[in-house]
């Protein structure tokens, strides 16, 4: 069976677990879906959870982008959590300029809910 985008919310944070593998061309409608539900609700923010995720392609790093971006011009920030360290070091040169990054889910949450997370329109 293949691994999925799910969703969650924790208080007033909207939560996006990545599945073992995120690939752009299979994944984004999915990741597109979610965002879309959470912009219609009022949440503080998004932390996209990459605990699970030992994969992501290039195409995967333009669908994050594509849709912070159209989550940032409604105000709505962003935070990256729980990468691993090989694929930070991989990714952080294209999402480090674009997110801000927390070592784990419960940071991340924290400081979204703290509204320690900018939202700068793109």
């Amino acid at each position: 069976m293949k691994e999925t985008i799910t969703c969650a919310v924790e208080g007033e944070v909207a939560i996006i677990m990545l599945p073992e593998s995120f690939e752009g061309n299979k994944d984004r409608k999915m990741l597109e879906t979610a965002v879309t539900a959470f912009l219609q609700k009022k949440f503080c923010g998004v932390a996209v959870d990459f605990e699970k995720t030992q994969y992501i392609d290039s195409s995967a790093i333009g669908a994050m982008i594509m849709v912070t971006n159209k989550a940032r011009k409604q105000e709505l920030p962003f935070a990256l959590c729980a990468i691993k360290k090989d694929m930070a070091e991989m990714i952080a040169p294209n999402l480090g300029i674009l997110f801000q990054t927390f070592p784990t889910k419960a940071a991340a949450i924290e400081a979204l809910a703290n509204g320690e997370v900018e939202s700068i329109a793109a």
